[in-house]
């Protein structure tokens, strides 16, 4: 889809924000299309903003979770992936257009929770229904991919060496 439609589901997952149950959503409009698609939810998320940044909640403390939003952005690639990662959370894929990183040689289905960008009332249900042993599984694979493919530009050259052979060879096989 295009910009205004990617971000008119974006805006939709402040609606997922309830502090009592312990699911924080913390976001800032910086693009015109946004406050023109939700006005209200706009200034509600960037008074959200205002305050964490009053109490002090870092980045750093958002990213202390068991799982972590990461809306798809206006290009493929996007740093929110490798940071949600770099802090051992779980990343919930909201979007229908990722392309994934390394994924000849990564099983993202064992270390991401995937939403479609209509789904996003499905989120919470998903998540909480998911057994702790499969979390604990989730996060460890999440640590096991870090380590191995996002740590540095080395990891990551490596990554893109691992999937060029991977597909070299199933190429050759066939």
């Amino acid at each position: 889809g295009d910009k205004n439609e990617r971000g008119g589901y974006r805006i939709l997952l402040a609606r997922l924000h309830d502090p009592a149950r312990g699911v924080q959503v913390v976001y800032r409009c910086k693009f015109r299309n946004l406050r023109a698609i939700s006005p209200a939810l706009c200034a509600e998320g960037d008074e959200r903003w205002r305050a964490a940044a009053r109490a002090s909640i870092s980045y750093d403390d958002l990213l202390n979770s068991t799982f972590c939003l990461v809306p798809g952005g206006y290009h493929p690639g996007s740093g929110r992936l490798a940071e949600v990662l770099s802090a051992g959370c779980i990343p919930v894929l909201v979007g229908d257009d990722y392309v994934l990183p390394f994924n000849a040689v990564l099983d993202w289905s064992s270390l991401a929770f995937t939403v479609c960008a209509t789904c996003v009332d499905d989120i919470l249900p998903g998540l909480r229904a998911m057994p702790p042993d499969e979390v604990e599984a989730m996060r460890r694979n999440v640590v096991r991919a870090y380590r191995l493919y996002f740590t540095n530009q080395t990891a990551r050259w490596m990554g893109v060496i691992s999937t060029l052979s991977r597909r070299v060879r199933c190429l050759a096989a066939e």
